[in-house]
């Protein structure tokens, strides 16, 4: 057992200097996950199944569910919060699923709902301040308050035109969200807008 830890650390250790962090994590004796430091001290008592990079200060931890081994190990059921860089748990981990830290917002998902917290836990709305990034397929969705976003034009009637944004949840759904209601009486700023056809849209990128 204790030749199978040493080779753990060593692992953890050499892939923390290899991202460029200063924290690596090892299991105990429990098969839990505790948070190190560059020193070797221990940042968190051992008890997460998942510890993630930290990302804008911030690392995604995960307890309570279980390994399953489809070609790859997948971790399922368990629930999600975020620890700070002296291993404090900032935003509480009562989340069913939850991505990184990305220019200030991160995508969780709570009840079948997914949504949009900043660093302290509280739930970003959406506004004309909310900016989105471009992933690979072009689909826009919410990271935060900086960055570039992509605009979609769509015509809802003789010389009626609102603007939305693509926003994508973590099952793959896709929503339209109302940015700029134009000369449109029936949208509002922020709203969901459920009748947009994708093929009558017409992007442009607003940096």
């Amino acid at each position: 057992m204790k030749k199978y830890m040493l080779v753990v650390l060593i692992f953890t250790f050499a892939m923390s200097l290899f991202y460029g962090q200063n924290f690596f994590t090892v299991m105990g004796a429990n098969g839990k996950k505790a948070l190190v430091d560059e020193n070797g001290k221990e940042l968190t008592p051992y008890i997460y199944d998942v510890i993630e990079d930290f990302s804008e200060g911030l690392a995604k931890v995960g307890i309570g569910g279980t390994w399953v081994d489809v070609y790859v190990l997948v971790y399922t059921g368990g629930k999600y919060g975020y620890i700070d860089t002296k291993g404090k748990v900032v935003i509480p981990i009562r989340y069913d699923k939850a991505e990184d830290f990305k220019n200030g917002a991160a995508l969780v998902k709570l009840n079948d709902e997914s949504f949009y917290i900043d660093k302290k836990g509280s739930r970003v709305e959406k506004s004309g301040k909310v900016k989105y990034d471009i992933d690979d397929d072009d689909y826009a969705t919410i990271t935060g308050f900086k960055g570039g976003a992509i605009i979609y034009t769509y015509e809802l009637g003789d010389q009626t035109y609102i603007e939305v944004y693509k926003e994508i949840d973590f099952d793959g759904n896709i929503k339209y969200v109302c940015f700029n209601p134009l000369n449109s009486e029936k949208y509002k700023r922020g709203e969901y807008v459920s009748d947009v056809n994708p093929s009558r849209l017409t992007k442009k990128k607003v940096d």
